[in-house]
């Protein structure tokens, strides 16, 4: 498949998720993912479209794993995964993903900031507020919430 091609699938997939015809997104993604299985931005599109629009996070579990597999110093893929593991009640796995992002960048405000959260709910206010605070360090006009 071309580049040319194979960008003309990527903005259907996007014309489809933005259309909200999810089952075709997922059959272009899918597609996409037979002919190059090891990219991960499409592990990720699929991650996305699986646990935002279409509300199956085991399976987006799945997508999520692979993207960081072929990604990994991608902070951002290891905050999804974590999100996806949260929601599935994994917090210890949850915070494995963002201490690994953190790993890839330590100053990364999504993965301090989702850490800090997920302390709070675990009941590790002390350490939830030195995350935060880190946060405010870095950048003083960023809100984390906790």
């Amino acid at each position: 498949m071309s580049t040319t091609q194979q960008s003309e699938l990527l903005s259907k997939f996007i014309e489809a998720k933005a259309k909200g015809n999810n089952r075709l997104a997922l059959e272009i993604i899918d597609g996409l993912l037979k002919l190059h299985p090891k990219t991960a931005e499409y592990h990720f599109e699929k991650g996305k479209l699986l646990q935002d629009n279409i509300k199956r996070p085991k399976a987006a579990l799945e997508s999520f794993k692979q993207a960081v597999k072929y990604r990994a110093g991608e902070e951002f893929y290891h905050v999804r995964l974590a999100a996806c593991y949260h929601l599935l009640g994994k917090r210890n796995d949850a915070l494995e993903a963002l201490d690994a992002a953190l790993k890839v960048n330590g100053k990364y405000l999504g993965a301090l900031a989702s850490k800090a959260v997920l302390l709070r709910v675990q009941g590790d206010y002390e350490e939830a507020l030195c995350l935060a605070n880190k946060c405010y360090e870095i950048d003083p006009d960023f809100i984390c919430a906790i």
